[in-house]
């Protein structure tokens, strides 16, 4: 296997790289970075007719979208350890690929009358990503922590607690509009046509008096026929608020979805609640799995759904978050003001495609242990 090297100057440059590609200069393309390096990656992949497979070495700032696929039983796991990064090397060259379904993300303004001095946002008005959309208080936190790199490991806990002291968590408002996340039914998935290949055995069973081989029927898995779902593609319509809005994608056996979950709301919800949640989850890169764990916590979320397609937008934003964490980068509030984000899922079921962008993802073979 030959490898060549890129080293890109700028986001622009790395998605023009991927737009043109294909197989005939290539077999895949390893990514080293993070979320960012992988949601520019994917913005020119999806205007590639033929899109090569990929692969991820976690060497970013945020890692969630390689933890999102990877997805290890071990979740108590330290994402630096070394294992991880020859693991996701090492499926490069075993070959072990599976399909990942990306999110498609608008963003769109919702009010004509802005100033003319108006800035734009930082990135793609379309574009594709893999990883979380964050905001609010602990996001806050977590921006400021990598900053205080001399506290080592305890950077984290200094920071939630010095932000405990100065001030009480304001909430975020939100409105948002979304369609119910559904996996599977005969409503949304084409029923699925079964070739008949047994014609030339009927044949031989007249004469055999013998039935046709198991192997020569064709087995379909992901017929939904029969399925029934009330509740699908429901839309539903929310005003909500909390201290805390975090906006999984995660990815399912014939998709993906997203999760939504809004906490931190209430007078129950104090400083002395915020540090304590906050030093649980501390950590975007090596505390990913404490903050699957904590989430869990139904007292903390007043929000938790489950979407195939979701529209938000922010009303009402305190003055000390100033940023929001979309596609693995950080961008000014200010930017998003009056902008509708609009998210989309991405399905296949069997042979049959909503006509969505699917990519091929090298993913390590082996759980951690």
């Amino acid at each position: 296997m030959l490898f060549l090297s890129f080293n890109v100057s700028s986001a622009s440059e790395l998605e023009s790289l991927c737009r043109v590609l294909d197989n005939s200069e290539a077999d895949c393309i390893f990514l080293v970075g993070g979320d960012g390096t992988l949601s520019r990656a994917l913005v020119g992949l999806s205007q590639n007719s033929a899109p090569l497979p990929i692969g991820l070495f976690p060497g970013g700032r945020k890692n969630i979208a390689f933890w999102r696929i990877f997805q290890p039983k071990n979740q108590n796991g330290d994402s630096k350890s070394v294992r991880v990064f020859c693991e996701s090397a090492m499926a490069l060259i075993e070959g072990e690929n599976r399909l990942v379904y990306p999110v498609k993300c608008s963003i769109t303004e919702e009010m004509n009358d802005l100033p003319s001095d108006h800035q734009t946002v930082n990135t793609p008005n379309t574009f594709w990503l893999l990883s979380d959309l964050c905001a609010g208080w602990f996001e806050h936190c977590e921006q400021k922590a990598p900053k205080l790199w001399w506290w080592g490991p305890l950077r984290y806990k200094f920071v939630y607690f010095w932000e405990f002291l100065k001030r009480k968590p304001i909430p975020l408002d939100l409105r948002i509009s979304y369609d119910e996340f559904c996996p599977g039914c005969k409503r949304c998935v084409p029923p699925i046509k079964q070739k008949n290949l047994t014609t030339l055995w009927s044949f031989f069973s007249h004469l055999l008096w013998s039935s046709p081989p198991e192997n020569s029927k064709i087995k379909v898995n992901s017929d939904f026929a029969m399925v029934e779902n009330p509740n699908c593609g429901q839309r539903r319509e929310a005003n909500v608020s909390g201290a805390n809005v975090r906006l999984n994608v995660e990815q399912t056996e014939n998709g993906s979805k997203l999760r939504l979950r809004v906490g931190g709301a209430g007078n129950a919800f104090g400083r002395w609640a915020a540090m304590r949640f906050g030093w649980n989850s501390m950590g975007v890169s090596n505390g990913e799995s404490k903050r699957r764990e904590n989430e869990r916590d139904a007292q903390f979320y007043v929000l938790d759904i489950e979407a195939s397609r979701l529209e938000l937008q922010f009303t009402s934003i305190p003055d000390f978050v100033q940023k929001l964490s979309l596609a693995g980068e950080w961008g000014e509030f200010e930017q998003y003001e009056s902008k509708k984000i609009a998210l989309e899922t991405t399905k296949a079921m069997g042979d049959h495609q909503n006509g969505a962008f699917l990519l091929h993802f090298y993913v390590p073979k082996l759980p951690l242990s």
